[in-house]
């Protein structure tokens, strides 16, 4: 299932690429996790280097270093580097605030094109990856409303945002942190590869960019036209 807290970072630390206050708010929910009976395995993604470097630190040299490591196998990760790895629990830091968002610098600015431009293609390959490593439960911790979020990034939040409205009369358990689901409620990985957002992403590209080429071409073919009958 899908979880979304938004943090208050006003007063705390952050740059472009370091969030505390969202480093710390994970930092709380590894310290209750840890104290279940059967605690899940959990991973935590970002999508700047800076982050990971941050969130490491404060993870790794916290008292309760060994326990996350081995009762809930914890690793950082940014989204280039997540590729193969799946944790029960996914904590996704965005790390983007109102006065310093350097978010469209990692994902695609717009999905018009993305399918033809290289670049994009490696953006919106972050999407995929980021956002289907969780096995049951991600939860996305940001510090702005998501309304706010731009580019390609705003328009996945928002896409997952509208997944537990729409499954509001499935019969849904909050185990502790962990969302298991015991009727209709896709995962996090069935709803991307199904509900197919990455899906989505490509058919809105590929139909922009068709429809560009159509375009062309009927601009193309109506200038040869023109030409064509002056000369005539």
């Amino acid at each position: 299932m899908i979880r979304f807290t938004m943090v208050d970072a006003i007063g705390m630390r952050t740059t472009r690429s370091t969030n505390e206050a969202e480093a710390d708010f994970i930092l709380d929910r590894l310290l209750e996790l840890v104290e279940l009976p059967s605690p899940p395995t959990v991973g935590v993604i970002t999508p700047f280097r800076e982050q990971q470097t941050l969130l490491s630190k404060k993870l790794f040299n916290h008292a309760r270093a060994r326990d996350f490591e081995d009762k809930l196998r914890l690793k950082v990760m940014t989204v280039d580097s997540c590729q193969g790895e799946e944790r029960q629990q996914i904590f996704y830091s965005m790390v983007a605030t109102r006065g310093q968002d350097a978010l469209n610098y990692i994902f695609p600015v717009s999905l018009d094109g993305a399918v033809d431009a290289v670049e994009d293609k490696l953006k919106v390959q972050r999407l995929n990856v980021g956002f289907s490593r969780a096995q049951e439960s991600i939860w996305i911790v940001h510090s702005m409303p998501l309304d706010e979020f731009r580019g390609g990034i705003g328009h996945a939040l928002r896409y997952y945002r509208k997944l537990p409205r729409q499954a509001h009369n499935a019969k849904v358990e909050l185990s502790s942190y962990c969302w298991r689901t015991s009727a209709g409620v896709r995962s996090p990985r069935e709803s991307w590869g199904r509900s197919s957002l990455y899906s989505s992403i490509h058919h809105h590209a590929a139909s922009r960019t068709s429809s560009r080429r159509r375009n062309r071409y009927w601009s193309s073919t109506s200038s040869r036209n023109v030409r064509l009958n002056r000369s005539m």
